[in-house]
C-alpha cells in the first residue's frame, strides 16, 4: 500500500510540474566539462553568449519531453549557511583548471559579498529537496560548471533535480523543445504572482525577468497570477490527501482538463 501511495504521489508531482510549466544564468570547457556535456547520444545543448543575458544553454537538437539535458556532479559542494572559509577550503582541493573555471563564473553581488561568496550565491544549487511551499531546505549547495549555465524563466522547459543515489544533479526538459531554443530553468518559486518574482530576481539575482510569462499584456498577466495561485492551493489539497492518493489524481485530472487545449506557443507564455 505504501509503495502504491509513493508511486501515485511522484505520478501527482509530475502532472503538477508539467501544469505548472503549461501554465504560466562559459569558459573554454575542461575535458572534465567537455565529458559532462556530451551523453550516448551526442551533446544536444550548446552554451553561448546570449544578448543581455551572457552566457546560456541552447538546445543543439531537438529535445523531447522528459529528456535528461545533463546530469553533473557537483564541483564540490557547501553547507546550505557557508562562510568564506568554507568557499576557501573547498577551492584549495581543486585543480588549477578548475579554479580558473570557478572564477569565471557570474557574480551579480559585486560590491555586496566578497567575490567567493557573491559566486556562489550567484550560482549553487541546492543538493537535496528544497521549496518555499513546503518549507523544505536543503542541507548543502553545489557548484556546478554547465549547470550554471542555464538562465531563469518564469515559464521553464527545464527542470533540476538532486539525484541523491549518484550524488549529481539531473536536468529534465519539461516539454519538447526545438533546436536553437534556449534551456531555461526557474530561480524564482513558479506559484508566486510576478510582481514577487520579479522582486526575488531582483534582490537575489540583480534581474528583470523579460521572460513570456513577465511581459504579458495586464488581462493575461492577471490570469496567469490566478492560474498559479490555483496551482499553489491544488498542491495543498494534494499534500492533505493523506492515503488516499487516487483522491489526489482526480484532484490533478480535474484541474487539468480545462487548461489542456493549448497551442506550443501558448504554453510557452502561460
Amino acid at each position: 500500500m505504501f509503495d502504491r501511495f509513493i508511486k501515485a504521489h511522484l505520478r501527482v508531482r509530475l502532472r503538477l510540474s508539467v501544469a505548472i510549466h503549461n501554465a504560466a544564468q562559459y569558459v573554454v570547457p575542461s575535458p572534465r566539462s567537455q565529458l559532462l556535456a556530451n551523453s550516448s547520444q551526442g551533446q544536444c545543448f550548446n552554451i553561448q553568449d546570449i544578448p543581455d543575458k551572457g552566457k546560456g544553454v541552447i538546445a543543439a537538437r531537438t529535445i523531447l519531453a522528459g529528456e535528461v539535458v545533463l546530469l553533473e556532479a557537483p564541483l564540490f559542494t557547501l553547507p546550505s549557511l557557508y562562510s568564506n572559509s568554507d568557499v576557501l577550503a573547498e577551492l584549495v582541493k581543486l585543480k588549477e583548471s578548475e579554479q580558473r573555471e570557478f572564477f569565471s563564473l557570474s557574480n551579480c553581488h559585486r560590491g555586496r559579498f566578497p567575490p567567493l561568496i557573491g559566486i556562489c550565491r550567484t550560482n549553487a544549487l541546492p543538493c537535496g529537496d528544497q521549496s518555499t511551499l513546503s518549507g523544505e531546505t536543503a542541507e548543502r549547495a553545489g557548484i556546478f560548471l554547465l549547470g550554471s549555465r542555464f538562465n531563469s524563466c518564469c515559464v521553464p522547459n527545464v527542470n533540476n533535480f538532486w539525484d541523491d543515489n549518484q550524488q549529481k544533479i539531473s536536468f529534465r526538459a519539461l516539454r519538447d523543445i526545438d533546436a536553437g531554443e534556449e534551456l531555461c530553468i526557474c530561480y524564482t518559486e513558479l506559484f508566486s504572482p510576478r510582481a514577487e518574482r520579479q522582486l526575488k530576481g531582483k534582490l537575489a539575482f540583480g534581474f528583470d525577468c523579460a521572460c513570456a510569462a513577465c511581459t504579458l499584456p495586464a488581462d493575461a498577466q492577471k490570469v496567469s497570477d490566478e492560474r498559479r495561485a490555483g496551482i499553489q492551493r491544488l498542491y495543498g489539497e494534494i499534500a492533505e490527501c493523506g492515503n488516499n492518493p487516487s483522491l489526489g489524481v482526480r484532484k490533478v485530472r480535474s484541474w487539468l482538463i480545462p487548461v489542456r487545449p493549448r497551442t506550443d506557443a501558448q504554453r510557452r507564455q502561460r
